[in-house]
């Protein structure tokens, strides 16, 4: 297929004459070259007028920032910028209305006579909850046993998986009931109160996870926070 040309013809004031060729394909380059260039040109121009409208509304945040921060101070109200909720308040309120689903209910009546801690050399990962030998452990939430055996140092335990990434788990008992892969009813007995393991009496050892955050019972569950009688008591 023959290549076509096109002439360019260039005539100046004194009549004289000058011509380009140019090939139908360079100048299929030449105009979508053009057009690009326009594209990109309105891209950036429009790009500039935004700057300038966020530029306009940060600055005025900027300002609103300030002013609130004045009337706070003014109101000697600072500790507002620095108040957070706790974890556990903050999951009580999002799944409170699930009272079945996750562990919020207590697996045995008992005081708290120990608190979650870790230091150097030592950690205890849940709570001790004094109560009396034989007593019943219940599960807080519906879920499924996952773990139903014996370590040295937490004695006979048992570990549930809940609904919604919870799991909780039971030491020191004295006689587990639930076996692995059985479903558990909230309220459904697992358990009795003991002291195997490495323990100084009859307690249970709780601890409640969520996916891989501890959890504080004593923050969760409003029963065990009006009967902590520890001597380390956590904010």
């Amino acid at each position: 297929m023959k290549n076509k040309y096109y002439t360019i013809l260039f005539i100046s004031s004194d009549d004289s004459r000058h011509e380009i060729s140019l090939s139908k394909y360079f100048v299929i380059i030449f105009l979508l070259f053009g057009i690009g260039t326009v594209f990109l040109a309105g891209i950036g121009l429009d790009r500039v007028l935004h700057h300038d409208k966020l530029l306009e509304e940060v600055n005025t945040l900027r300002r609103f920032s300030r002013h609130t921060s004045q009337v706070i101070k003014d109101l000697n109200a600072e500790e507002l910028l620095t108040r957070q909720p706790d974890f556990e308040t903050a999951i009580k309120k999002y799944f409170g209305d699930q009272s079945d689903l996750i562990p919020m209910r207590p697996p045995v009546e008992g005081y708290i006579t120990q608190h979650i801690y870790e230091d150097s050399l030592t950690h205890h990962s849940g709570v001790d909850i004094a109560a009396r030998l034989g007593d019943s452990v219940i599960a807080p939430a519906d879920g499924l046993v996952i773990f139903s055996g014996e370590t040295k140092e937490l004695g006979k335990i048992i570990i549930l998986a809940h609904d919604k990434g919870f799991f909780t788990l039971f030491g020191h008992c004295a006689e587990t009931i639930a076996v692995p892969h059985q479903y558990i009813s909230a309220g459904d007995v697992i358990a009795t109160v003991g002291g195997t393991g490495v323990s100084e009496g009859p307690h249970l050892h709780f601890e409640i996870w969520k996916s891989d955050q501890l959890i504080d019972p004593v923050k969760f569950i409003d029963e065990y926070n009006k009967k902590d009688v520890s001597i380390r008591k956590t904010g």
